[in-house]
């Protein structure tokens, strides 16, 4: 295993996952936006990401997308805990910058975002709408499983 490889899974999966953030807690549960910008731009970072760096790693960026290559045959199995943990770590290094920049209230937002703005968006706690643990992984997997479909055959 490449450590090159490495460092590009972490930092796309940084970019992929910073934007995501940004968008939510731009255009979060407290507008009428919708899901549409933050669809549309993760799916742009993703696109970004997996341009520029698919090269030095196959640009996997989701432990989902390593854990169905395996599955479906195309990438090594021994190589697979070290992406995943690159990827777990670029994820919490992206969740880690806004949480810093929304504690220090360096974040001025559309949403006035706070500490609790990451609950609320995440699974609407403390919202009128909370879904339950079981629809949220069942939409979740089903979802996970669209993305692999979709990077198997691309």
């Amino acid at each position: 295993m490449h450590a090159r490889a490495l460092t590009a899974e972490v930092v796309g999966t940084y970019f992929v996952q910073f934007v995501l953030f940004g968008m939510l807690f731009n255009f979060g549960s407290s507008t009428n936006v919708g899901a549409l910008p933050a669809a549309v731009a993760t799916g742009l970072a993703l696109m970004a990401a997996t341009t520029s760096l698919g090269l030095v790693s196959g640009g996997h960026f989701n432990p989902a997308i390593t854990i169905g290559r395996i599955a479906g045959g195309r990438f090594d199995v021994a190589h697979a805990p070290g992406f995943i943990i690159a990827q777990i770590f670029g994820a919490v290094l992206a969740a880690a910058v806004y949480y810093i920049v929304i504690s220090a209230g360096f974040l001025s937002s559309p949403a006035n975002a706070q500490l609790g703005t990451i609950a609320t968006i995440s699974n609407g706690f403390g919202a009128q709408v909370y879904q339950s643990l079981v629809a949220v992984l069942i939409f979740d997997s089903l979802a996970a499983a669209l993305l692999v479909m979709i990077f198997m055959g691309a």
